[in-house]
């Protein structure tokens, strides 16, 4: 995910001349997702990391992460693991 943050990054500000570099043929790294079921009552399985770390430091900006969850409207739901504050998002 850092990679394709910092690509739109460079894109939202002009620079359109830059190469994104995987190790896989897709991007998002551990990102993936996996069909699971029979046929007619299939749901989506999330495979990779699904925890984001923190909405906002301080009084910075929001964890860019966190801006992806806003934006799709993802359901989410509050942990505090050891006194700190995660949130995880909850497929449909």
């Amino acid at each position: 995910m850092t990679g394709t943050i910092a690509a739109r990054t460079l894109h939202e500000q002009g620079i359109n001349d830059f190469i994104i570099l995987d190790a896989k043929t897709k991007l998002g790294g551990r990102m993936s997702s996996r069909t699971f079921g029979v046929t007619g009552r299939q749901v989506v399985v999330e495979a990779g990391p699904n925890w984001v770390q923190g909405t906002q430091q301080d009084d910075g900006p929001a964890n860019p992460i966190w801006e992806l969850v806003l934006k799709h409207n993802l359901t989410t739901a509050s942990n505090d693991l050891y006194g700190s504050i995660s949130m995880y998002i909850i497929l449909p």
